[in-house]
């Protein structure tokens, strides 16, 4: 597994449809989004990715923030 520039690992097994699940964390992100690839290790052509977006509370949800996040636009008083 490749999350970001980091490489890891991690051996489990698919469930009946091939799918595997699993949790992942990013402790004191500023609300970022990180490129995640998985390949097999006995296949390395096989590879599957996509982004995994670490949002912060603290960050509108608008394409004029500079992290992700979920804050409104807007705040009332």
């Amino acid at each position: 597994v490749r999350c970001g520039d980091e490489t890891g690992y991690w051996y489990g097994t698919t469930d009946e449809s091939g799918r595997v699940q699993f949790e992942l964390t990013q402790d004191n992100t500023p609300g970022l989004k990180t490129r995640l690839e998985a390949m097999l290790p006995d296949d390395p052509p096989t590879v599957s990715d996509m982004d995994a977006i670490f949002t912060v509370i603290t960050s509108p949800d608008s394409v004029k923030a500079k992290y992700w996040g979920h804050m409104p636009e807007t705040a009332t008083n």
